[in-house]
């Protein structure tokens, strides 16, 4: 593999994306998404773990019968949630070098009523929470109360113009007499990552699809988008605290929708926020996956990986923020469900009063879509007041004006565009630094393996990875009617998993003589289609061959509704699987497996020859299940993505979410588990960039040369071929049966 240096990886995201380049068009909107056939099989047994664990997870609270065991609960929960979002072992806290310009404030601000904002100031504040790493922000400082004041971080939801867009509700917090930082989130507002520098242009509308650019490949280095949001939030606070003009021990945090999370978590995982009123976001996380087709966008940050398999739910997250005071606010037509809602402020609030602290929590619902309601913000007011100022609630100010504004006035860089004024890096460039580290670790780790130890050294780490539970060795099928093609029969199959679900593909195979190799062909896209239009099959049964056309569970069919690079049902599927720390990857290797086992123990198939070939998604189901299993002796990848790095070490890719593996680029990549094959027959053909682009045979060499030295120490050489041109397709059955 071909390790670039730090200067190429900053060239490289320096550079402007080019939609045409890697951006599928979209679809048109949706109106809801709901599962049908393999999906709905899929998400339907995702649920039924969801409902396991939560079952577990109440058989454990019911066990809390005294303080301290809650409170080494709610320890618990604040080590799982800073562990799920990649935020274990706190990154260095390096100089914020803030850079403070007034802004506009008073009467200037004056709206057509005569309302004037002297009750505060505004200044532009912008800080790097890691080097060359720009948190844009608007600071505002009460003109009226005692000094130091009480601080409140206002997080962004999910609008494109971010602290812009909220300024009305950063201006009625300070009017109040707290010092209000409202910050960019990363991807939004002047931190948009995907423009085109020179004009400022958006090239993706919608901060969802944004964030999921950015974020997915952030699984593959064992993060979480969460892990730079969150720590941006976690140095703002230390901004607040370097001010004198904030009092250091009065800090809050408040914010709705993607905001809502944001508040919610940074207080679960930071001490020093002693109030925090979350809108428009808490609900169950079942709750939320079942009705997540309300809400299709991937949100990669809310769906950090494993927390329910850490037997944790978002009552946990409630709990985690203790002795902190959580207000909740929920809407009563939210696609966040309000009974979900409901449940979890129920479950936190038993656990708050057995802590002596059901003062401290509280929950306020109005009845209104997905919006941050005049009523809710009256009662963020009242919270925020009463436990940072602590005033009676007949003292608050719950006073909500319009706050008009020139967008310009609010912008804290000259372009209004980071990248375009300051430089610095993206939050992808961040994560393609951190997956170089780790490819230059895993080199001088595993690179004197070989051999047996190779392989033992990645089947372990895959079965962790994938979460492969062993076989059983129980097994059902079924077989329906062949029906002969040509001089072939085709027979229908299903085959049961090992958790139930029922596989189906399609046996081709000459009327039984003697035992043939058997191959288990992976499919790209659902198998609900015309079996006899799968001439690749054919081809190979008629060279001696006995083949398994299989479909693995859920795949998406060919219709698939997207949204600019984004299938949804199947991201959908995906992210549920990341939240229960089940990869659906993993669940379709094993459906894989499962059928490679099968077909070895048929009569017309001879067991020792067994392969696995696959294009595209099924490319990287069958390398995957080549590694898990040394039975396979033969691999075949068409079409196949060239390695996990790459969607890092790019600023665009075009591969969706179902191809990432979580935690996998500490461990190893896909040359390494290319490599530890050897010597098995592996044939490579016309593998795919990150762009989904056919390689040329010079950069085939450069990134196969591991794999290569691997296969000549076997003394193998001969059984790795490497085939740039799809020319080369239509001869490969020949070579397979000459070989």
């Amino acid at each position: 593999m071909n390790i670039p240096t730090v200067q190429q990886l900053h060239e490289a995201f320096g550079q402007n994306v080019t939609l045409n380049e890697w951006r599928r068009g979209p679809d048109g909107g949706y109106d809801g998404l709901k599962y049908e056939g393999t999906q709905k099989q899929l998400f339907d047994l995702l649920l039924k773990m969801v409902h396991q664990a939560e079952k577990r997870r109440a058989a454990d609270v019911a066990k809390l019968k005294t303080k301290q065991q809650v409170l080494k609960r709610a320890k618990a929960a604040r080590e799982a949630c800073l562990a799920v979002q990649g935020l274990s072992d706190l990154p260095k806290k390096t100089p914020l070098k803030p850079q403070v310009t007034p802004g506009p404030g008073g009467p200037s601000m004056a709206d057509d009523s005569g309302f004037a904002r002297a009750a505060f100031t505004l200044e532009h504040v912008v800080f790097q929470s890691r080097p060359d790493y720009f948190v844009t922000g608007n600071l505002y400082l009460p003109t009226i109360g005692k000094r130091p004041f009480p601080a409140v971080l206002h997080t962004c939801g999910h609008l494109l113009d971010a602290k812009i867009d909220y300024h009305r509700t950063a201006g009625n917090i300070a009017s109040k007499g707290f010092v209000v930082l409202n910050i960019d989130p990363l991807g939004q507002g002047e931190r948009d990552e995907y423009v085109d520098v020179a004009t400022g242009a958006r090239t993706i509308d919608r901060a969802c699809r944004s964030h999921a650019v950015a974020g997915d490949p952030i699984y593959l280095t064992g993060g979480n988008l969460g892990t730079y949001r969150l720590w941006d939030c976690i140095r703002a606070l230390d901004y607040l605290q370097s001010r004198k003009d904030v009092d250091a021990n009065r800090l809050g945090v408040t914010g709705t929708s993607g905001g809502g999370w944001e508040s919610l978590w940074l207080a679960a995982i930071d001490s020093r926020i002693k109030a925090v009123a979350s809108s428009c976001y808490a609900t169950t996380f079942g709750r939320r996956i079942e009705d997540r087709y309300r809400d299709a966008e991937p949100d990669p940050e809310q769906d950090p990986f494993g927390l329910l398999a850490a037997g944790m739910d978002m009552a946990d997250i409630i709990l985690a923020c203790q002795p902190a005071a959580v207000m909740i606010g929920s809407t009563t037509k939210d696609f966040f469900p309000i009974d979900g809602a409901r449940k979890a402020f129920s479950d936190a609030s038993k656990l708050y009063k057995k802590l002596g602290l059901g003062d401290r929590v509280e929950m306020v619902i109005d009845e209104a879509e997905h919006e941050h309601t005049l009523k809710l913000r009256q009662a963020m007011y009242g919270w925020l007041q009463r436990w940072l100022m602590g005033r009676d609630e007949s003292q608050c100010d719950l006073s909500d004006q319009d706050m008009p504004a020139d967008p310009e006035q609010l912008r804290c860089t000259p372009t209004g565009i980071v990248l375009a004024s300051l430089g610095g890096k993206t939050t992808a460039e961040l994560n393609a630094e951190r997956s170089r580290q780790q490819a230059t670790e895993r080199q001088k780790r595993i690179g004197k393996l070989s051999g047996k130890k190779l392989r033992e050294y990645v089947s372990e780490h895959l079965r962790d990875l994938l979460r492969i539970a062993p076989p059983s060795g129980e097994m059902k099928a079924q077989l329906g009617r062949s029906k002969k093609v040509d001089h072939l029969l085709l027979t229908p199959v299903k085959i049961q998993s090992a958790d139930g679900l029922w596989i189906t593909g399609h046996l081709w195979q000459r009327p039984f003589n003697q035992p043939l190799p058997g191959i288990v062909w992976m499919q790209e896209k659902t198998g609900d289609h015309d079996p006899l239009a799968n001439y690749a099959c054919r081809q190979l049964a008629e060279v001696g061959n006995v083949v398994l056309d299989l479909d693995v569970r859920g795949l998406s069919p060919a219709n698939e509704t997207w949204l600019d690079f984004v299938p949804l049902k199947e991201a959908n599927l995906t992210y549920d699987g990341f939240l229960l720390g089940r990869p659906v990857l993993g669940m379709r290797v094993a459906d894989a497996l499962c059928a490679v086992d099968w077909l070895a123990r048929q009569e017309s198939v001879q067991a020792d020859r067994v392969g696995v070939v696959g294009r595209g998604y099924g490319a990287l189901l069958a390398l995957l299940s080549a590694g898990m299993d040394e039975r396979i002796g033969m691999l075949v990848e068409m079409e196949g993505l060239i390695s996990f790095s790459s969607l890092t070490w790019n600023r665009c890719y075009n591969w969706p979410v179902s191809f990432i593996l979580p935690g996998v680029l500490p461990w190893m990549d896909l040359d390494t588990i290319r490599a530890s094959l050897a010597p098995r027959l592996q044939v490579v053909v016309t593998p795919q960039d990150h762009l989904r682009r056919a390689m040329t045979r010079e950069q085939i060499e450069v990134e196969f040369e591991g794999v290569r030295q691997a296969y000549t120490k076997a003394k193998a050489a001969s059984n790795l071929l490497l085939l740039h041109d799809k020319s080369d397709l239509a001869r490969l059955p020949e070579q397979l049966a000459a070989r």
